[in-house]
């Protein structure tokens, strides 16, 4: 497996694969999904115990460095949007430059990431809602979620590296992912607040709610919220690097 990852990685990198400036709204964000979900397995990989890249540095500083590439150009793409075009996208733009700046090294990436959260943050209204994915009709509340696995991740990352993100803008990650849990409960909260009846399919999968590992680290998630995400485990989702219940809640035995 490790053979065939540096494989694939470097083979990439020489070709400076996804690099390309020509390019749609598509483009960019398959971009920063595929660096985010490389990045996240990275780092599983440079930081487990068994050190299984020490005997192929240099395949790993090449990999790394397109990596890091890829995470200049995602910066460039997402930067500098007006606030009524910033939504999912930038959160998921920001958590694959989180994690590449974890895997790289790099302050100034970390830094972009954590400034990209705070303008993230700040768009959840007092009540949790997010004003541009409620635009998303009867999928508002699937996007409201979707919304979550970035931001978490990025809080979660932010927080070990000496930055506590929890707060801001009055704890709004936590308001939104209560908001979330309520709508699940309770399709109707947000079905009154854009008046569309809800789309739920997406929120029937288990995976969808792999942000509660890193978001019941960050808050003191309440006794029904433990048991559902106890239910869901493990969490698998390649987009957030792999199996999040193991790196987050190493003690869960299924079943």
């Amino acid at each position: 497996q490790l053979d065939c990852t540096l494989a694939w990685l470097g083979t990439w990198a020489r070709a400076d694969a996804l690099l390309s400036t020509d390019y749609n709204h598509t483009g960019k964000s398959m971009r920063k999904w595929a660096l985010g979900s490389m990045s996240g397995s990275w780092l599983r990989l440079k930081f487990s115990n068994s050190q299984p890249l020490a005997a192929h540095r240099a395949e790993a500083e090449l990999i790394e460095k397109w990596f890091a590439r890829l995470a200049e150009q995602t910066v460039r793409d997402w930067s500098d949007l007006p606030l009524e075009k910033i939504n999912n996208h930038s959160y998921w733009a920001a958590w694959s430059v989180m994690a590449t700046a974890v895997a790289t090294d790099r302050r100034d990436l970390f830094d972009w990431a954590v400034k990209e959260y705070k303008v993230g943050a700040n768009q959840v209204d007092a009540q949790g809602f997010l004003p541009n994915e409620l635009k998303r009709q009867q999928r508002a509340l699937a996007y409201h979620n979707y919304a979550l696995p970035p931001l978490s991740m990025i809080a979660s990352f932010a927080l070990v590296n000496g930055v506590d993100l929890r707060q801001e803008n009055n704890g709004a990650l936590k308001r939104l992912g209560d908001k979330v849990l309520a709508g699940v409960k309770d399709p109707q909260i947000f079905e009154q607040k854009n008046g569309k009846e809800q789309d739920m399919k997406d929120l029937k999968e288990d995976m969808k709610f792999a942000w509660l590992e890193p978001f019941c680290t960050l808050y003191t998630c309440a006794p029904d919220v433990i048991e559902k995400k106890r239910d869901m485990q493990p969490f698998k989702t390649f987009r957030l690097g792999g199996d999040l219940t193991k790196v987050y809640d190493p003690s869960h035995e299924k079943g």
